[in-house]
């Protein structure tokens, strides 16, 4: 048999419902403009929650678990095939 290596990509897709608080003073607009701002820059949940907080918007509790995705996404884009060098 022949060995061949694949080449996977797996997107796992996490669903959370996070609750913050935010200043009084601050409207839909600039919670807006605060969302994005932080959604390009970070990776994680810890790490937006995080960011959030720079502009004011605090959270005290949230699930970062990594059990459980809400969906996945397999993708094979490439494969190799081994050549088995025989032992003497």
């Amino acid at each position: 048999m022949k060995k061949v290596r694949l080449e996977v990509e797996e997107r796992l897709t996490y669903r959370r419902e996070v609750d913050v608080l935010v200043p009084d003073d601050m409207d839909g607009d600039e919670l807006e403009e605060i969302l994005s701002i932080a959604e390009r820059s970070v990776d994680s949940l810890g790490d937006f929650v995080w960011k959030l907080r720079g502009y004011g918007v605090t959270c005290d509790e949230y699930d970062e678990s990594m059990d459980s995705p809400d969906s996945v996404d397999i993708e094979c884009d490439g494969y190799d095939f081994i050549d088995e060098v025989e032992e003497d």
